[in-house]
This record gives C-alpha cells, sequence and structure tokens, in this order.
C-alpha cells in the first residue's frame, strides 16, 4: 500500500494515470499539498483603497454629464472630499502610526545555535501590532540535520483590546497576552515571540502595551467623530454649502486634536523610549504614513475651509457656484429685510429696495444673499440721444428695469415736453 508523500516532497505529476489521476496516489483519494504563504497586505486597507478608487471612478465617468468648469469643479469636490474620507478610514484601520525595522542575524528556534539572516519589522496601529520576518535570502537551512531549506517569511498581527484586564496570561487577561501564548503553543520563530513580549509586560515602568494602547483607544474616537462629521459635511455641501464649510473646518481641527493627543501619549515621559535590542542594532520607532495622513488630511480640511469662507465673503456667485447651486434675483422692499441700522433712517426713502438673491440648489434648498444697496438715478444724471433734450429717454437702472417686468418698482420715463400747455390742460379737462 503506498504512503502519502509529505507536502515539501509534493509535485505536480500527470502520471499515468492522464489529467484524471493528478494529485491521487491509488487507491487514495486526491490529496493537494499545502502551500503556507505569508500575509503580504492587509485585506481591509486593500478593500478600503478599491473602494475610495472606485467612487472617484464613477465621478470620472459622470463628470462628461457637466459643461467645462462645472465639470472641473464636480471632479475637485470629489477627490477633496475622498480623499479626507479615505485618509480617516484607511488610518483608523492602518498598522503604521509606528514603524521600525532592522536587518541582522538572529536565532531562528528557542533552543538551537543556528541563526539566518533576516529583515525584522515592527508596525504599530490603534488596534494592535504587525511584526514581520523575512529572510535574506528567504529560503534558508535551518537545520544541519536536514538538508531541505525552510521558506521564511511571517507576517503576524497581535491586537490589544481596549481594556487592560488582568496581569498574566490566563483567559481574564489582555487579549494580546492570550494571542501571545497561543502563538509560542504553534511555535512561531523566536525573533516574532521576542518582540511581541514587550507588550505584555505591565509592572513598574515597562507600559508600552498600555501606552501605546491608550493612545489608540482617543485616537481612534477622534478619527470615528470625524468620520461622522465627514458625511454630515457632505449632505450640507450640497443642501448648504456654507454650512459644510464649517464642518469641514471642524473635522480638520478634530484630526489635528487627534494627532497632538496620540503624540503626547506615546511620548509619556514617566515611560522610556521602546527600544528591542538585536545582534546587529535596535529597532527602534518613528512615525509612519498613518500618522502623517491624517495630519496632511487635517490640514487640507482647515485650509480648504478658510478659503472656502474668504470665496464666500469677497465673491458670493462664485462659491455657489462652484458648489452647483442656482442663483435667483429677487427685490424686497426694505420692511421686508428689515434694517436695523437706525442711523439710516433719513437715507431709506432715497434708496431703491435691496436685491435680495437667492441661491437654490438640486433638493430645493436655498439660502439667501443681501446686495449693497442701490440709489436711483438723478434727472441730473439721465442721458439723452441725438433728438435732443426733447427727444430721448432715461437710461433706466438695470435692477428696476428687471424689477418693472415683475410688476415692481421702475423709473417713470420722461417724456418730450412741447408748447401749449393750455391746450393740454383744455383737452385734459
Amino acid at each position: 500500500m503506498a504512503s502519502l508523500k509529505r507536502y515539501s516532497d509534493c509535485e505536480f505529476n500527470l502520471g499515468s494515470g492522464g489529467f484524471f489521476g493528478a494529485f491521487r496516489t491509488k487507491p487514495f483519494n486526491t490529496y493537494y499539498c499545502p502551500s503556507p504563504t505569508a500575509v503580504t497586505q492587509d485585506k481591509v486597507e486593500i478593500a478600503l483603497v478599491v473602494f475610495v478608487i472606485s467612487l472617484v471612478f464613477l465621478g470620472l465617468l459622470v463628470s462628461p454629464a457637466y459643461r467645462r468648469w462645472q465639470r472641473v469643479f464636480f471632479l475637485c469636490k470629489i477627490i477633496g472630499t475622498m480623499f479626507v474620507g479615505g485618509a480617516i478610514l484607511l488610518s483608523d484601520f492602518g498598522y503604521a502610526w509606528q514603524t521600525g525595522t532592522i536587518h541582522t542575524k538572529t536565532p531562528y528556534r528557542q533552543f538551537t545555535k543556528e541563526e539566518i539572516n533576516a529583515s525584522v519589522g515592527l508596525h504599530v496601529g490603534l488596534r494592535g501590532i504587525n511584526v514581520t520576518l523575512k529572510g535574506e535570502p528567504i529560503d534558508q537551512a535551518v537545520d544541519p540535520r536536514h538538508e531541505n531549506k525552510e521558506h521564511i517569511d511571517y507576517n503576524e498581527r497581535f491586537n490589544w483590546g481596549w481594556q487592560q484586564f488582568r496581569i498574566g496570561f490566563g483567559p481574564y487577561s489582555n487579549e494580546l497576552n492570550q494571542e501571545f501564548r497561543a502563538a509560542q503553543w504553534r511555535g512561531l520563530p523566536l525573533p516574532i515571540l521576542w518582540i511581541a513580549e514587550y507588550f505584555t509586560l505591565d509592572a513598574e515602568n515597562i507600559l508600552w502595551g498600555r501606552m501605546f494602547r491608550n493612545a489608540g483607544f482617543y485616537t481612534n474616537i477622534m478619527l470615528w467623530t470625524s468620520f461622522t462629521l465627514w458625511l454630515v459635511a457632505n449632505f450640507l455641501f450640497i443642501a448648504a454649502p456654507k454650512a459644510g464649510t464649517y464642518v469641514f473646518g471642524l473635522i480638520g481641527v478634530i484630526l489635528l486634536a487627534g494627532i497632538i493627543i496620540y503624540a503626547a501619549v506615546v511620548s509619556n515621559s514617566d515611560v522610556p523610549n521602546l527600544k528591542i535590542p538585536f545582534e546587529d542594532g535596535y529597532i527602534t520607532l518613528s512615525y509612519g504614513w498613518s500618522f502623517w495622513l491624517v495630519m496632511t488630511a487635517g490640514i487640507f480640511c482647515m485650509v480648504t475651509c478658510l478659503v472656502f469662507l474668504l470665496l464666500e465673503f469677497r465673491f458670493p456667485i462664485a462659491f455657489y457656484t462652484f458648489f452647483d447651486v442656482s442663483v435667483d434675483d429677487e427685490i424686497i422692499g426694505e420692511e421686508a429685510i428689515g434694517d436695523d441700522d437706525e442711523d439710516d433712517d433719513e437715507d431709506d426713502e432715497d434708496e431703491l429696495p435691496r436685491p435680495k438673491r437667492h441661491f437654490t440648489n438640486a433638493f430645493g434648498f436655498s439660502t439667501r444673499y443681501r446686495a449693497p444697496k442701490r440709489k436711483p438715478l438723478d434727472s441730473n444724471d439721465a442721458v439723452f440721444g441725438n433728438n435732443g433734450a426733447g427727444g430721448g429717454r432715461v437710461r433706466e437702472d438695470p435692477v428696476a428695469t428687471s424689477e418693472k417686468e415683475k410688476g415692481g418698482i421702475a423709473l417713470e420715463e420722461i417724456k418730450p415736453t412741447t408748447g401749449g400747455g393750455a391746450d393740454d390742460d383744455a383737452t385734459h379737462m
């Protein structure tokens, strides 16, 4: 009776049975050799990146429906808002808030003298740590008694809960401590266990696990708060762009506050800096791309808020045009507007009603902008034609002209005067 081969000796051999006889050792069932591979990328991060890129791609497909500058404005809004939302989610689930890597010679297993050349990395996130071990070269002989080489490529994650729980490795201890004990039973390489053990200790000033967990806890709250406000800001940009601008600036403040909180907690002066020794040096941590991505998103939100507020103050029509809000002019009397300036009561009689612009979007939401006061034209400012003083007409105010079509206030025309005023009076009588 034939026996099953070891997975290291398995080969793809069709044999005499052809295609249907592959991976079969008669009279047994089909046996597929295991192919263990290291996790090279985080599935959550990949899913988030694909989601953000998909939305931007959909925006590019929809953009031809807009004309000229409106197309550019639409793409700017899509890219800008998706950058902020993607940065928040990627940084929250990413494991690159602090990173450190070293190329060294290190023991591979406990109680053995054989060493390997490898690259050892530590990546700290808000929810845990990620430890990598990659051989240089990746296939190395780790046991002199066997000629077979081992594929050295590990990527292990240790998550900590948001609570400290009891000291030790029992069922009521911290989640990271329990995963560390399970990794020992699995027989993970010594460098990975060596790094993870630094985060299981919680006594005296050896509080690295507690320190990073607290920093991740508070920063996680700030990021989820900013993500909720990001959803609100996207709706307000459609309904009330100015209110959305204020919320966008608040997002930037919260993101920068989260960065400050994280840096303050991990830089606790009572806890020494984490330095993990190896044969050729130490693993020291520095801020990674997640940290800098959140900082960039926060600065972007604040700068964008200031630019939009300045644009709304100086050029309100351009501001609402950028957000695709239609503009309608309407003239309302001073009584309806409710002028609060008591010093201008004497001048109100000589002023025209002020135009009041309504900015309305596609969903029916509107906001108002009050234009500056206008004064009527005097008879001395009338511009006459070539027919002399009696043959021309007064140039009408454009605001009053538009109101005249609606049946409102308008300037009267100056009719040409002729001789015989008495005859005219008799006619009227």
